[in-house]
C-alpha cells in the first residue's frame, strides 16, 4: 500500500460522501496505522489506511503516483520526494533548518534535502516509518 505521510493531501474520489482532506496526523491502534484527517470544509475523521484508499486519491491523476518516496544517500543525507501539493503543505509542518528544498516545475515535484542531524525530527513530525 502506497505511504501516507503528515501533510499528504487527498482528494476526494466521491465528494457526496466526503471532500477532500489532507492527513494532519498518525498513531497506531493495536497494530493498525490509523491517521486524523481534515477536510477542506474542517470537518475532523480518523480512518484506517484502506478507507483512506477506498475514498481517496493520494494524488493528482497527472502527479508522479511513485511519490512520495525517501531516498537515502551517503553520510545519513535523505531526499524526500514530494508531488508539489503535498509538499507545500510539508514545509509549514516540520522543522526546516538545514533543510534544501528544491523544485521541479516540469515533474509537479519538491525534493526536501534532509541532513542526517535532521532526519529523526522530519520524520517523526511527517510520521514518516522507521522502515522506509
Amino acid at each position: 500500500m502506497k505511504l501516507i505521510l503528515a501533510g499528504q493531501p487527498l482528494f476526494t474520489k466521491d465528494g457526496r460522501v466526503m471532500g477532500n482532506a489532507r492527513v494532519t496526523g498518525a498513531f497506531d491502534l493495536n497494530g493498525v496505522s490509523c491517521y486524523n484527517i481534515v477536510t477542506d470544509f474542517g470537518n475532523a475523521a480518523k480512518l484506517n489506511a484502506r478507507e483512506i484508499h477506498n475514498a481517496f486519491y493520494l494524488q493528482r491523476p497527472h502527479e508522479n503516483d511513485q511519490l512520495p518516496m525517501v531516498e537515502q544517500l551517503p553520510h545519513g543525507m535523505r531526499h524526500l520526494h514530494l508531488t508539489e501539493s503535498h509538499g507545500m503543505n510539508v514545509v509549514g509542518m516540520a522543522e526546516m533548518d538545514g533543510i534544501t528544498i528544491q523544485h521541479d516545475g516540469c515533474q509537479g515535484m519538491m525534493i526536501l534535502q534532509i541532513p542526517a542531524e535532521s532526519w529523526e525530527g522530519v520524520s517523526k513530525a511527517l510520521f514518516i516509518p522507521d522502515t522506509v
